[in-house]
């Protein structure tokens, strides 16, 4: 049982597009669950869903904090902001903007292919993600975080792309924290492939 915020789905057809904005004074969190393809998702398209175009502008402002977790026990079941998904072909495009009053913690989870991602694609979702002028643009008013997981495909990413996925990929980046660190964590010696953190 996906959550998703935006046009699509799970296994969806067709082209998407609109706005997202999403505004609270409390904390904002999103997390995959137990269970295969249980995953979170902010933005169009959703797990599989197939070639179409997918675009719109995000922002999402929080008065406090942030986090994203991916599952540690749910197989896919990934978390994202960002147009896209796991396995959803297709061109994506549209800014991020993420405001938050407190830390953000973006966590990919101990399951396989449990991804965290802020940005356009998902892991193999081919298609050109990102054109000329998007941003991504994430600001916190405390220490932001990111971290690997200890499985297969369970990296942390701050940008366009993703794990195989091919074509262009466009958009400037700008991470910024008013106070306190940033910490970027690659999975432990014993984790398995590709549990990496990225931005770019």
């Amino acid at each position: 049982a996906y959550t998703q915020i935006g046009h699509g789905g799970d296994n969806t057809d067709g082209n998407f597009s609109g706005a997202i904005t999403l505004n609270t004074a409390g904390t904002f969190s999103m997390a995959g669950r137990d269970g295969s393809d249980n995953y979170s998702q902010v933005g169009h398209g959703g797990h599989a869903s197939n070639n179409g175009t997918k675009a719109g502008n995000i922002s999402i402002t929080s008065g406090g904090a942030f986090s994203a977790n991916g599952s540690d026990s749910g197989l896919l079941s990934y978390v994202q902001v960002g147009h896209g998904g796991h396995n959803a072909p297709g061109s994506t495009d549209g800014s991020i903007t993420i405001d938050v009053g407190g830390a953000l913690v973006l966590l990919a989870g101990d399951a396989d292919q449990a991804y965290a991602i802020i940005g356009h694609g998902g892991q193999t979702a081919t298609g050109n993600h990102g054109v000329d002028g998007d941003v991504i643009d994430i600001t916190a008013d405390g220490a932001i975080t990111l971290a690997a997981g200890e499985n297969n495909n369970t990296f942390a990413h701050i940008g366009m792309g993703g794990l195989a996925t091919n074509g262009d990929h466009d958009a400037d980046i700008m991470v910024t924290r008013t106070k306190d660190d940033i910490t970027l964590t690659a999975g432990k010696k014993n984790a398995r492939d590709d549990a990496y953190v990225h931005i770019g």
